[in-house]
């Protein structure tokens, strides 16, 4: 290992020798550096293919869900829609609204 100052007192071929190492040394970095990533990819794809797997079922779900959401909002407003017609044509919801009209006719006027 040499420092920066350490270089000055070498010549052309040994200057070239260095830089030649020190090529070689980098090139060795890099393929060691490819290798670390292409076993990282190796070891994540089925990791990323089972995510995407995870995720068209759950996206599958989440449509079934909103789907069958769709035909209980439908049921729910059909029901409460009849239940109101029951309640205005029942004759004691009539009679008991006439009632609380009174009262509060009289809390008016009291």
């Amino acid at each position: 290992q040499m420092m920066g100052e350490e270089l000055s007192g070498l010549g052309i071929k040994e200057l070239g020798n260095l830089e030649n190492r020190l090529e070689m040394n980098l090139k060795d970095v890099h393929m060691k550096k490819d290798q670390i990533l292409i076993d990282e990819l190796k070891e994540l794809h089925p990791k990323g293919s089972l995510f995407h797997q995870e995720n068209v079922e759950l996206n599958r779900k989440i449509n079934f869900i909103c789907k069958e959401n769709e035909k209980l909002q439908k049921v729910y407003k059909r029901n409460f829609v009849y239940f109101r017609i029951c309640i205005v044509k029942n004759p004691r919801h009539r009679q008991a609204k006439q009632r609380e009209r009174k009262l509060e006719a009289k809390n008016v006027i009291c």
